[in-house]
């Protein structure tokens, strides 16, 4: 019987919830649970019903070590130790999985984020996390260069000069400072964070499914393009959500209170 590295299962019926499941290990990652993760977000994409929220966390007291080193290393033997090939045969499909979901994704950190689990962490289009949470791009550390969409991210997140220092110097990042710096949006004690990220996921699904998806697609689009490209895609979301019986139900309804 295959173990559940990463878990899949629904707090409501609308919202899904993936656990990297080895707290034993502090969630580090290795092929059998990003295999195992993509197939989850291969079934979320593939539901005729698709959740209106995806929550992703971590089992036991980490959100994620990071690559498990010890399993890279032997994964890398087949590889010829060509470490940009384990990434883009296995890290790299689950990132553009991530990447390409229609819903919302909430990444609720439980607690340490370091390496590439830190990186997965920002993939979530809202990040919550517990008071005792740290973020850590470390890869400097350990000779290695960021990876994961970090060098994506990061930079767009928190600015290019501060990103540029937590990369080289291999600063943790407490969840207050992560706060102010911007990369989490609120804090909760460990045991309400979960029913916390529940409880926005709730919210997000009481909304027009056209328009969150439609908002998802235009700021994660704005990372890429120009103002001028950007207007133009505003205006075909725009018109694909006016058209939604909420987007009308609603203008309806602000019209009546005139």
């Amino acid at each position: 019987m295959t173990t559940a590295l990463c878990r899949l299962t629904w707090p409501t019926d609308q919202i899904a919830l993936i656990t990297l499941n080895r707290p034993q290990k502090l969630n580090a990652i290795n092929v059998e649970m990003l295999s195992q993760w993509h197939n989850h977000l291969q079934t979320l994409r593939n539901r005729d019903v698709p959740p209106r929220c995806l929550l992703i966390t971590g089992s036991g007291r980490a959100f994620s070590a990071g690559a498990d080193i010890l399993s890279t290393a032997t994964v890398a033997q087949e590889y010829a130790g060509n470490l940009g090939k384990i990434l883009q045969m296995h890290y790299h499909p689950v990132i553009e999985a991530l990447r390409d979901l229609p819903f919302p994704v909430i990444s609720a950190v439980n607690g340490l984020a370091v390496g590439v689990g830190f990186s997965f962490a920002l993939h979530g289009d809202i990040i919550l996390a517990s008071e005792d949470a740290y973020f850590w791009c470390n890869f400097s550390h350990i000779g290695l260069a960021p990876d994961g969409g970090m060098s994506h991210l990061l930079p767009r997140c928190i600015g290019y000069h501060r990103a540029m220092a937590f990369s080289l110097l291999a600063e943790k990042i407490s969840a207050s400072e992560a706060q102010s710096l911007g990369i989490v949006h609120k804090i909760f004690t460990r045991e309400t964070l979960l029913d916390g990220a529940i409880n926005l996921a709730e919210q997000i699904s009481c909304a027009s499914a056209t328009a969150m998806t439609e908002t998802k697609l235009l700021l994660r689009s704005a990372l890429g393009h120009s103002l001028d490209d950007q207007l133009t895609f505003e205006s075909i979301s725009q018109t694909r959500a006016g058209k939604t019986s909420d987007a009308q139900r609603a203008m309806r309804n602000f019209l009546s209170k005139k």
